[in-house]
């Protein structure tokens, strides 16, 4: 899926290091926390795949799809964008408007793209995500946030936190890096973790990393993406 942050230009590169270690450890639980796009997780091949994310309307359309025979509007109004903001409409449809008809992905904080060029772009992203539909049979989407990986035991864990010091989305607005490090920290102790940042505390070690080029609001920009673990 099109998806602010999405890894799905680093997947290449990422998913051989979980698969490696997935298939030399024998693991049976694979967790993609923060899933956002699902770009990573559609990839891996393991017993068990759960996918976490904070955004009830995105879990919501993950799972409507997975039922089988889903139908796409051909196109979105501003009629629709305007309901799906006030809350007027199923979470699975405002997670369809504000993701596949924003600038950038954001979500109704990017704003709806009108006329022609909102109406290209819409349907790009949903041929997009048709082709990737069939990848996320068997997956267990969950609505939740990271703490709940506390939970867990002898799983491989990947999760793509929202970054330190870069505009968040609006479910991510008040993220608490320090508290989320600190459970990384303890999470680590029943599971194997990969983490996607920018930076990370000093204890954390840096297994990969590659400069990459961005383009956000019509500039372009290069960003060090890096991988950690513990």
């Amino acid at each position: 899926m099109t998806y602010l942050g999405s890894k799905a230009k680093y997947s290449k590169y990422i998913v051989p290091i979980l698969q490696n270690y997935i298939d030399e450890h024998g693991s049976k639980l694979f967790i993609d926390c923060c899933v956002g796009g699902a770009n990573i997780i559609d990839k891996i091949k393991c017993e068990t795949r759960i996918g976490i994310d904070n955004n009830k309307n995105l879990i919501a359309l993950y799972k409507e799809v997975q039922k089988g025979n889903f139908s796409f509007p051909e196109k979105i109004s501003r009629e629709d964008w305007d309901n799906c903001k006030n809350g007027n409409a199923p979470d699975w449809f405002i997670a369809l408007v504000s993701i596949f008809t924003s600038y950038n992905a954001r979500g109704f904080s990017g704003g709806f793209i009108p006329g022609e060029a909102g109406i290209k772009k819409y349907q790009g992203r949903v041929n997009t995500f048709k082709k990737q539909i069939p990848l996320l049979r068997g997956i267990n989407f969950k609505y939740d946030d990271y703490t709940t990986l506390l939970t867990y035991k002898d799983a491989v864990i990947y999760v793509d936190p929202p970054y330190a010091n870069t505009k968040k989305y609006d479910t991510s607005k008040d993220f608490n890096h320090e508290h989320f490090w600190e459970t990384m920290r303890e999470v680590s102790k029943n599971n194997k973790i990969f983490i996607s940042e920018l930076i990370a505390p000093d204890d954390f070690i840096c297994i990969w990393e590659f400069e990459g080029t961005h383009q956000l609001g019509g500039k372009v920009f290069t960003q060090k993406e890096k991988l950690f673990t513990l």
